[in-house]
């Protein structure tokens, strides 16, 4: 099921997507021309929880609220109303499947070993009080080599993710799945 869309830079709601109670409070709610802030607060939705949006790519969970609410409200510190957790939450639960739950849990822990790594960069020339070095730099080598593999298990991850939300089309051979594949339907 497929709730939402990004398009360029702008979501696209779908029909389905409306049909939801949260989301339908939320649109039905907005008595502004265009529906100006229905669209924003889905906007931020999206952009704050979708497994594959940019916002989620470049930053962690807090610099990523910070930095939605200064882009889609124009505001760092806006308030967003209980409608909005609340559709929010519904977001996620809709979007969950065992792919995304664990595409999201490797994620979370590569962030972990990122945080790990920049501080052993500061850390590099420190020595305990024996003398030895706090970081053994061989280590380091050793877990970076296996980085690639965890990245490229994170690629496969990710392509199933894809195609649950493509409706379970399944993809022969070698083929890679990216935004502009469709499943064929019958008619």
């Amino acid at each position: 099921m497929k709730l939402f869309d990004i398009v360029g830079s702008e979501v696209v709601i779908s029909a389905e997507a409306l049909a939801i109670p949260p989301f339908k409070q939320l649109w039905d709610g907005d008595k502004s021309k265009g529906k100006s802030r229905a669209t924003k607060d889905i906007t931020y939705i999206v952009f704050m929880y979708k497994w594959d949006s940019r916002y989620r790519a470049a930053y962690g969970p807090d610099d990523r609220d910070q930095v939605l609410r200064r882009d889609v409200y124009g505001d760092a510190n806006h308030e967003l109303t209980p409608e909005v957790m609340e559709a929010a939450i519904r977001y996620q639960e809709l979007q969950e499947t065992l792919n995304t739950r664990l595409l999201l849990a490797t994620e979370a822990q590569l962030e972990l070993l990122v945080e790990r790594f920049n501080t052993n960069i500061q850390r590099k020339d420190m020595k305990d009080v024996q003398g030895n070095y706090l970081v053994d730099e061989l280590s380091i080598i050793k877990a970076t080599k296996d980085i690639g593999n965890l990245v490229k298990s994170i690629e496969l991850l990710k392509q199933q993710v894809q195609l649950e939300q493509l409706g379970g089309t399944k993809v022969r051979g070698d083929v890679k799945v990216n935004q502009f594949s469709m499943p064929k339907k019958k008619i």
